[in-house]
């Protein structure tokens, strides 16, 4: 008989916990587990690449949010059902979302729940989902969310299981209680260097050719750093290097960058891509990832360009603390001269750069599925 197990997320649009739980979910083997995936928002970008085995559940919430009356009286008017009982149960309280199981789509018990993100989807399996055991996952790298600090350790006593991805965030959680300390298991994002390499294809989307070719993938975001790039590109015009620096991804800090590109007279080097929902084809045939971001609870990109033999410099995060050690890329403090010479550095070091890209592909290649999913099984399977 088959384990039964059901994650529940926001949606399945671009972005990096997404792309972490499509390559969880393509790891499982169908001959042994029957997973649903339950969807909370519109956004389904990645949902072609999931294996037609995964049964995928849509149920999007967001017409039963906003000032109340209004979603109320719209809910009434449009004989929206399922918005009216939910905004009512959650004005009753959080006990009260087992009435919608059926509304949620959840036809069936499961042997494990998992909620893939914290706050409401964990709600939704504490709540609604009847399961023998339930996991929830931390992928944050600090607790600057939407949630109370309060609201997640309240949730997180109801768990079995609260999995994070990297040794880093494992600490810092530690320090919260004993309770959630006994709970903890680390279960480290999965990559698919095969598939990776061939979603990256042998096509160049580079015009320039005889420049140096950074890329850097990230939400654009206040927590990702990501204007250290203006002012590391300004060190390296300084430095006379001819180079041009992609990066793709959208977020709210977009006008913010666009104004220091302007500001500093850099758009002939910083590009601003906009979301891509394959960038692999951007760092393949990339020179170099610099990934700025301070808070990073693991860093699949950083995994992907070592997949794809691209070296990486990363400003210091818990998660890319995990991955980088010196020999597969380089970490450092987020100062814009150290890294602007640190990238000049590896790029006129032949030496240096074909022994990062080597020692690269060999990291990615102990994240596969094959590598990592036993951990989590021992999870499912554990008495405890």
């Amino acid at each position: 008989m088959k384990t039964k197990i059901l994650f529940v997320n926001g949606n399945l649009a671009v972005g990096g916990v997404e792309r972490a739980l499509v390559n969880l979910l393509n790891g499982f083997d169908n001959e042994k587990y029957e997973v649903d995936v339950l969807l909370l928002q519109s956004g389904y970008d990645y949902e072609n690449e999931l294996p037609s085995s995964i049964n995928v559940i849509k149920r999007d919430t967001a017409d039963a949010y906003g000032p109340l009356i209004r979603t109320l009286i719209n809910a009434v008017r449009t004989r929206d059902c399922f918005s009216l009982g939910l905004r009512l149960c959650i004005l009753l309280g959080k006990s009260w979302f087992r009435l919608l199981k059926k509304s949620f789509g959840i036809k069936k018990s499961y042997d494990l729940a998992i909620s893939f993100r914290p706050g409401f989807c964990e709600d939704i399996v504490l709540n609604v989902v009847s399961a023998k055991k339930k996991f929830t996952w931390w992928h944050n790298g600090d607790f600057n969310i939407a949630i109370s600090k309060s609201h997640l350790l309240s949730n997180w006593a109801k768990f079995d299981r609260v999995i994070t991805v990297s040794s880093g965030i494992a600490e810092q959680l530690k320090l919260l209680s004993d309770d959630i300390a006994s709970k903890l298991a680390i279960v480290p994002n999965i990559i698919d260097p095969e598939t990776v390499s061939e979603m990256a294809g042998d096509v160049n989307p580079y015009r320039q050719s005889e420049v140096l070719k950074i890329i850097t993938v990230s939400r654009l975001s206040k927590e990702k750093n990501l204007l250290l790039i203006i002012d590391i590109a300004r060190e390296l015009k300084k430095l006379h290097i001819d180079f041009v620096w992609n990066i793709i991804g959208d977020g709210d800090i977009r006008p913010f960058l666009e104004a220091a590109i302007e500001q500093y007279n850099l758009s002939k080097e910083v590009i601003l891509q906009g979301k891509e929902d394959n960038p692999y084809p951007w760092i393949k045939h990339a020179d170099i990832m610099v990934h700025p971001s301070r808070v990073e609870s693991f860093g699949i990109v950083l995994l992907e360009a070592m997949a794809l033999g691209v070296p990486c410099v990363s400003a210091k995060s818990l998660g890319a603390m995990d991955l980088i050690d010196g020999a597969n890329g380089l970490i450092l403090e987020d100062t814009p001269v150290e890294m602007a010479e640190s990238i000049v550095g590896i790029i006129n070091n032949q030496e240096l750069y074909v022994s990062l890209c080597n020692s690269g592909m060999d990291t990615a290649n102990r994240y596969t599925a094959k590598a990592i999913l036993p951990t989590l099984e021992d999870l499912i399977f554990s008495d405890n």
